[in-house]
């Protein structure tokens, strides 16, 4: 019963047409041959695609791994203080302790 259903067409906005001619002359196909690659179409007909052929191995971002280093070669000589200590002392410095007064609390 789909085989005989018309598409439905309708009206595609300017700007998309536009994005797409764009993106397609990016990588210098034609919109048809882009839209059937993104399709994954091949001479009009479905091609089947492997994860295989579509995944990218993902490359390390030195810049990234040499400051996530500094962080931690500086957190090194820091000691660790659990949350429920850091509330604490906010709380007692909030009471007056950051202004050398004694804590009201």
């Amino acid at each position: 019963m789909l085989e005989n259903m018309e598409p439905q067409k309708e009206q595609i906005a300017p700007e998309i047409v536009q994005a797409i001619a764009r993106e397609a002359a990016a990588r210098g196909l034609s919109i048809n041959d882009y839209l059937a690659q993104l399709l994954g179409l091949k001479n009009g007909q479905d091609e089947e695609l492997s994860l295989a052929e579509t995944y990218e191995e993902p490359q390390a971002n030195p810049e990234t791994l040499a400051a996530l280093d500094r962080i931690a070669a500086r957190q090194q000589k820091r000691p660790f203080t659990k949350s429920s200590d850091t509330v604490a002392m906010l709380r007692e410095a909030r009471a007056g302790a950051m202004w050398d007064y004694a804590p009201t609390e």
